[in-house]
This record gives C-alpha cells, structure tokens and sequence, in this order.
C-alpha cells in the first residue's frame, strides 16, 4: 500500500523521482525510511506553483516539520532568495537556506550540494569521490550531503543498488 502523506508529521519536498529515490536511501540507511514522507514535486519550472499545491493550509496545521530539499543548480544564491520568498509566502514564516524556522510547522531549506555551491546532489556525489572530497573541504556544506555522498561511496559496486 502506497503511504499517504496524511499519515506522517514529517515531510520531505525533493524534485523529481531520482531524488525522491536518493533521499529515500539517506533516510532509510540513518533508520528515518519510515518516519518521514517523500513528496516528488516534478515540474521544476513551475516549483513555486508546486509548493503552493502541496503546502495547503491543512497540511501545514498537521506538520510537524517540513524540509525543502532541491538542487542550486547553476545559480545557487538566485535559487535560495526565490525558494526563501516563496516558502516564506506560503508558510506565513520566515524560511532562511539551511535551517529549520523557530514555528510549527517548522519550515527547512536546503539545497544541494550546499555551501553555495553550483550543482546537484547527484553529480555531487557520483563523481568517484573526487566531488565529495572538493566538497568535504567547505564547512558549511550541509551534512545531508555529506551523508548522502558517504552512503553512494558505500553502495558503489554493490549490484543490487541500481539508483
């Protein structure tokens, strides 16, 4: 049976199923696999307009805490004053990047690979650790990422890990 988000307090916001399918590892290799539910929004152009969807106000008065996770792309700061604007909009709360909002729900921001570095979490990581050690080296990458490339280094050369 599919879980429905109804039923978790915690929620996760990614972009696109090869991240939802990444964080799901994350999750489940730190033992959170059941605890938190993974929201794919697939349609990155129109982000705002997908978060205005999702976040409603009775999913918002039923959440404990809800992390926004996306990728800087190629204009890192530009991505995190939009997302910061919007979210605050639509939470009715101040959302900063890389933390958590003081208020219930509290309100996450992060995006990936972090430290106000252009990319994505996938090619952070799957570049046989020459990336990840590039990023190790900046303190104020996220540690999500961290973890996240840590677990693909783990996963390499193991066949049943097909992501």
């Amino acid at each position: 049976m599919k879980p429905l988000i109804e039923d978790f307090d915690k929620v996760l916001v990614v972009e696109g199923y090869s991240d939802l399918r990444f964080y799901a590892e994350i999750l489940e290799y730190v033992g959170l696999g059941n605890q938190v539910f993974i929201q794919e929004i697939t349609n990155r152009a129109g982000l705002t307009v997908s978060l205005e969807t999702l976040l409603k106000p009775d999913i918002l008065a039923t959440k404990r805490m809800i992390g926004v996770i996306v990728d800087a792309d190629n204009a890192p700061s530009r991505n995190a004053q939009r997302l910061e604007a919007s979210l605050t909009q639509i939470c009715g709360q101040t959302v900063s990047t890389g933390q958590w909002s003081s208020k219930t729900p509290r309100i996450g921001l992060w995006l990936a690979p972090g430290g106000g570095v252009a990319g994505e979490i996938e090619t952070s990581c799957g570049d046989h650790g020459r990336t990840t050690r590039r990023i190790r080296k900046q303190s104020s990458v996220s540690k999500t990422t961290l973890l996240a490339c840590d677990r693909l280094e783990l996963s390499r050369g193991a066949p049943t890990k097909d992501w």
